[in-house]
């Protein structure tokens, strides 16, 4: 899968592990680097939904049509579809055909 960064800062974060130490903590840092490494032997991704360990779900409200995988807790990575966001019949997103993603925030939207 191809990946796009929707921050200049976490696009530099992940250019290093020292760089996402810094800014996510080490072991954040470590999740951050396996999800990418996951997402990118991603053929679509649907395939991220049997990760283990990555809870990969989808987001509602003001978060519609983003994605959410699992760092360290309360941390989550938000992902979203390059558009154009390939569609089922019913309206949803057709996950199995979204080949592109951007990588949105790491973020703890629980607060």
């Amino acid at each position: 899968m191809r990946i796009y960064y929707g921050q200049r800062q976490l696009q530099q974060a992940t250019s290093g592990y020292n760089s996402a130490v810094r800014e996510l903590g080490p072991e954040n840092a470590k999740k951050l680097f396996l999800r990418i490494q996951q997402l990118e032997a991603a053929g679509a991704l649907n395939e991220m939904v049997n990760v283990p360990g990555a809870h990969f779900h989808a987001l509602t409200g003001n978060r519609k049509g983003q994605f959410a995988l699992n760092l360290t807790h309360p941390k989550r990575l938000i992902v979203e579809p390059v558009a154009p966001v390939p569609r089922l019949a019913d309206g949803g997103i057709d996950l199995s055909r979204v080949e592109e993603i951007t990588i949105i925030e790491v973020v703890d939207y629980h607060d």
